[in-house]
């Protein structure tokens, strides 16, 4: 909080201060809307004309209405603050982005140049503003990539302000003027267009104008010296754009463009590659020197300019400006001269002449004395004048020399020569060699410093490669042995062989061929298991012995064993003359029994061995001994095969767990999802309405379940369930009896006809129907506590219209009120017979209300007015809500709420935009999907674990770090780097991403989701997600073309439509699948789904799949059409 308080506006958080002026964000409380207020210092001047002054040039700048002009509100005057109300951009400043990137490409350069030069160019045609403090901190690019100039009229009007009080020069020194470092009177918008091109000279060389100067230096040199030529420092940048620069630059004001036209044209020709018309006049000087400094002189300020004449007079207030330029600029003609005599030659033709005198006589700038004055004192200061100007000569080639050195180095550089660049700067000894040592010294230093930088950059990304490749082996190496496991457990040994040979001949995976070997050595073994056990009947060949068959035990007498058949009799006793009877009795080795079969493979000592008794264990569902067979296989391959038993014990489980505790919800009338949802079923459990022995009798059978099971697998994807079955009674208060302390309610007289109703439910309802008369018994239904009162009401109609009836039943606890269909409205609008009621549960869903102070006061919890007319709620301040939805209303004031103990916010497709309001909660479920809301940094450290914000403009999930958040929707936000979301990988399990156009979904490898949706993504490699428990997918839109890789053993549900997928093979083993959508795909053959679980499926041409159908036997519906099985 501030102690900074202006009527009609909540100073929400300070952007920046400076030496003017303090920037704060606000929320304009009759408009609610965010704005930016810039307060003034308490240096401001407290002249009586001061408010009249301020308030004029304030005017001045509020009628500048242009998309690049940061828009002035208002201004005034409150409590001793000066302050103005602005537009609030969210974006950044081009001083900003300078700072991240170092510079600027120069097209990026040109159109910043071109929207500031347009919006000055408005501001100066219609009120005649200049800016005067043009600089990269001033310009704005908001979050459309709008650029926007701030502080236009402002920069004035402080100067108003400050004029009677301050010595100080407004503008800064890098990017100001020589007329405004001087203080002259009559700036106009060629001022500006000096700002403009010391800023343009920033951007695109990454240097400030006499970069490491004090500031009265800084503004001494605008006046008299120079800077560099741009491609001196960036030789990417175009002639053109220096010319720009250049001339923009001009010393003089008159030596600059006429208007803002003419920039605007050259901008334009420098963008399409031309050299824009302007020039520098002939005669006049730039602070930019020229392209080549060694061949030009650069031009002396004129005696007869305004920038000289006005040294003379400048305010003689700054006592520390730089007057020191006086005689410079009374000598400047002379010095010419003087040069050109001692050359033999005279005064070049666009030498300035000096003025004479009004009084008459020679004047110390008349060219007269100087050519006959020797020894005098004007040829004395002649004398150090051309001293001087020689050294600034010797200093341009200086500078020349130490820009070609530096081109040199820089090319050397280029081509990784570290070592000639470095001797390129050692091994000079020109003319220039004691100027130039300290700076080649550093620029040595400099190198040596790259140079190491590059080598350790070289080492790093050498071994980055390695790595790199290391890890490529080992994901191949995991997918293959993947492959091989879920090969085996399906008894496929011929293909588990196939592929671990194919791999054997890949260079990649070359490294660990000694213990690919060794796997496939074992595999091999395991494909002849069948042979070893015809060999055991084959050794037994003649011998009468016990053979455990799977139709019984049966003595036979081994004949031959050969070509997977055991020939064998078996002898009888008969009743007749005959005696015994001997009969053939074949068999193979799939009548055998699994005892029978394990018992002839071989000793368990060898792996290939306990494999294949491993394979018969897993497949009767014996996970012990499927685990100490398996562990006794092969060090690669043991891990995924007990991995496989450990999710095959798991399901088994939870498929028995979820229907115990389905019937378990059943027997208390509750009725969960068709499919196990836990989130849905805790919804179920947490809005039901029970009596208390409902509630008691299901708390101890979830306690008891939970006893029996929690150390069982699979438990912990159904305790969530099962913990909000537990707190069914704690989480509610016994609503059959009225509280302890009875709640303090309004006191309702009852109309007579309705009074005439209190206690009677039967003629409640009676009187319900009878005036909605669109409405059924069907659609009302009234619960009941154990003594017979009504404490809940459910209606579900888009008929309802009056519910004064339900003010006869004073008992009510819960009120719930939906239309029949998610987007139907019903005319309901008065909600008046709800006053006085004992009411903790609120829900009216789709109606025409729009008043909610009947509920004022009321012991509400729970308050959900979706798709309402709801827009004020004001009425609710003082009342303890804990969940409220607002979806869909016209609520723009939240602030209501800020005080309540809210723990569930809800208000997608609102008028919801700052969410300042909710900074002292503890938010558990947020959605906020289709708002105009981009920041949710107040969310920062919340207990959240459910956040939806679908279709917003919120850019980073930053503030997601320390939050425990389970689900979370961002499909079709701004968010573009999806990385943040590993710091919630402890927590993440329903994962939404529909319509983000993200480009990398590495992060993707540090998550284990249940359910994932990617629609109308680019993703398309499934080996990112082939480690996740998943249980609901949908990859609809994608540019998947193969399920390859997909984990499909726990899947529930499965989405692909609009893919490119063609096969379902690897689905053959996907016994969990219950939902499969395939629409928009080139899938033919639906064999791999055969005898699959399916019960809901949507497919292209339904007509023609009959024959699929029919194979499923659990099938339901078909495209969302009940299956009757036709």
């Amino acid at each position: 909080m501030t102690d900074i308080q202006i009527s009609g506006f909540e100073m929400l958080s300070k952007l920046g201060q400076g030496g003017m002026a303090t920037v704060w964000k606000a929320r304009q409380v009759s408009l609610d809307r965010i704005v930016a207020i810039k307060i003034l210092s308490s240096r401001m001047a407290s002249d009586p004309g001061d408010l009249q002054r301020f308030q004029q040039e304030s005017q001045s700048a509020a009628k500048l209405k242009h998309p690049g002009i940061v828009q002035v509100y208002d201004a005034n005057i409150e409590n001793g603050l000066y302050f103005f109300v602005m537009e609030f951009v969210a974006g950044y400043t081009c001083a900003d982005w300078q700072k991240r990137v170092g510079h600027l490409a120069e097209k990026d350069v040109l159109l910043i140049a071109d929207c500031v030069a347009d919006a000055l160019d408005y501001a100066w045609a219609r009120e005649k503003l200049v800016h005067c403090d043009i600089k990269p901190d001033n310009i704005m690019i908001d979050d459309d990539g709008t650029v926007k100039v701030t502080d236009l009229g402002l920069a004035r009007t402080i100067s108003t302000m400050t004029a009677e009080t301050s010595e100080d020069i407004l503008g800064t020194p890098s990017y100001m003027a020589p007329e405004q470092a001087m203080g002259m009177p009559g700036l106009d918008c060629r001022t500006d267009m000096y700002s403009l091109g010391a800023m343009l000279y920033h951007l695109a060389t990454g240097k400030l104008l006499f970069e490491g100067c004090e500031v009265e230096e800084v503004m001494e040199r605008q006046i008299k010296d120079f800077v560099p030529n741009p491609r001196d420092l960036n030789p990417s940048l175009s002639k053109g754009f220096c010319r720009l620069v250049e001339v923009l630059m001009a010393k003089e004001q008159a030596g600059r463009p006429l208007d803002w036209q003419q920039v605007r044209e050259s901008i334009k020709y420098i963008r399409k590659g031309l050299m824009p018309r302007l020039k520098l006049p002939e005669g006049m000087a730039s602070t930019v020197l020229p392209g080549a400094p060694q061949e030009h002189l650069v031009p002396p300020l004129s005696a007869g300019s305004s920038v000289a004449a006005h040294a003379v007079s400048a305010n003689k207030k700054r006592s520390k400006a730089p007057v020191v330029i006086i005689a410079l600029v009374l000598a400047c003609a002379t010095v010419v001269v003087l040069l050109m005599q001692w050359r033999g030659g005279t005064a070049p033709r666009h030498a300035a002449s000096v003025p004479s005198s009004k009084a008459g006589g020679g004047p110390p700038g008349d060219l007269k004395v100087v050519s006959g004055s020797s020894g005098s004192l004007y040829a004395e200061r002649a004398q150090r004048d051309s001293d001087r100007l020689i050294a600034v000569n010797r200093e341009k080639a200086v500078v020349a020399q130490l820009a070609a050195l530096k081109s040199e180095a820089d090319r050397l550089i280029s081509q990784r020569d570290y070592d000639s660049a470095i001797r390129s700067y050692q091994e000079y000894t020109g003319e220039f060699e004691p100027e130039t040592r300290s700076v080649r010294v550093a620029r040595v230093e400099d190198i040596k410093r790259a140079q190491a930088e590059w080598l350790e950059g070289e080492r790093i990304r050498v071994e980055g490669e390695r790595v790199l490749i290391e890890k490529e082996t080992q994901a191949r190496v995991e997918t293959l042995l993947d492959a091989v496991a879920r090969s085996c457990v399906d008894g496929d040994y011929d293909s588990a062989t196939r592929s671990l040979g194919q791999a054997l001949g890949d260079d990649m995976l070359s490294r660990r061929a000694d213990a690919l070997s060794g796997l496939f050595n074992m595999l091999k073994s395991a494909a002849q298991i069948d042979d070893e056990i015809m060999g055991s009947f084959a050794r037994q060949q003649g011998q009468q012995i016990t053979v455990d068959l799977v139709s019984g035990t049966k003595s036979l007498l081994i004949k031959d064993a050969s070509g997977g058949v055991v020939s064998a009799t078996v002898s009888t006793v008969s009743n007749g003359r005959s005696g015994t009877v001997i009969a053939s009795a074949n068999f193979t080795l799939k009548d055998l029994s699994v005892n029978e079969r394990i018992k002839r493979m071989g000793p368990d000592s060898q792996p290939h061995v306990s494999l294949a008794k491993g394979v018969l264990a897993y497949k009767m569902d014996s996970f012990d001994h499927a685990r100490r067979f398996f562990s006794a296989t092969h060090e690669l391959l043991a891990p995924r095969l007990l991995a496989f038993v450990d999710d095959r014990q798991l399901r088994l489980g939870g498929h028995l767990m979820i229907n115990t505790l389905r019937g378990m919800m059943g027997r208390a009338g509750l009725t969960p999802g068709a499919e196990f949802d836990p989130f849905q079923w805790v919804d179920v459990l947490q809005a039901s309405v029970l009596s208390p022995v409902q509630a008691d009798t299901l708390r101890q059978a979830a306690t008891l379940f939970r006893q029996e099971n929690r150390s069982r697998p699979g438990y912990d994807q159904v305790d969530d369930v099962v913990a909000a079955m537990i707190s069914v009674q704690a989480a509610r208060p016994d609503v059959s009896r009225p509280p302890a302390t009875p709640v303090v309610l309004p006191n309702i007289v009852l109309p007579d006809d309705i009074a005439g109703l209190v206690g009677n439910p039967d003629a409640v309802m009676d009187r319900l129907l009878e005036d909605n008369r669109s409405m059924g018994s069907g659609n009302v239904e009234m619960n009941r506590d154990d003594e017979g009162r009504v404490i809940g009401v459910r209606i579900r109609s888009n008929a309802i219209g009056d519910i004064r009836a339900l003010a006869g039943l004073r008992d009510l606890r819960s009120v719930e009120i939906r239309t029949e269909g998610g987007r139907d409205t019903a005319p309901l609008a008065d909600i008046s017979a709800l006053a006085g009621m004992p009411l903790n549960t609120v829900i009216i869903e789709g109606t025409a209300v729009e008043n909610l102070q009947p509920l004022k006061g009321l012991p509400i919890r729970t308050l959900h007015v979706p798709r309402t007319n709801v827009r004020d709620i004001s009425q609710l301040k003082g009342m303890m809500l804990a969940s409220v939805n607002f979806s869909g209303t016209r609520v723009y004031d939240f602030s209501a709420l800020s005080p309540m103990p809210v723990k569930s916010f809800t208000a997608n497709n609102s008028q919801l935009r700052d969410m300042g309001f909710m900074k002292s909660w503890q938010l558990e479920s947020v959605d906020i999907s289709d708002t105009r809301v981009f920041d949710l940094s107040v969310l920062s450290r919340m207990p959240l674990k459910r956040l939806i914000m679908a279709n917003t403009q919120v850019r980073m999930l930053d503030f997601i770090k320390h939050c425990p958040i389970e689900e979370l929707d961002i499909s079709g936000s701004a968010v573009r780097e999806l990385n943040p979301l590993s710091d919630i990988a402890a927590t993440l399990q329903r994962l939404k991403i529909d319509r983000l156009p993200a480009k990398n979904y590495e992060v993707f490898r540090s998550l284990n989701l249940h359910a994932l949706s990617l629609d109308d993504t680019d993703f398309s490699n499934l080996r990112l997600i082939s480690h996740m428990p998943l249980v609901d997918l949908s990859l609809n839109n994608t540019p998947l073309n193969s399920l390859d890789g997909l984990d499909a053993s726990q899947l529930s549900a499965l989405k692909i439509e609009g893919t490119k997928v063609t096969s379902l093979q690897p689905l053959q083993n996907a016994g969990s699948l219950r939902r499969f959508y395939c629409r928009n795909t080139a899938i033919r053959n639906f064999t791999p789904i055969y005898d699959s679980g399916i019960t809901h499926i949507v497919v292209d041409d339904p007509d023609s799949k009959t024959a699929v159908f029919k194979k499923l036997p659990n099938l339901e519906s078909v495209n969302w059409v009940e299956w009757l099985g036709q």
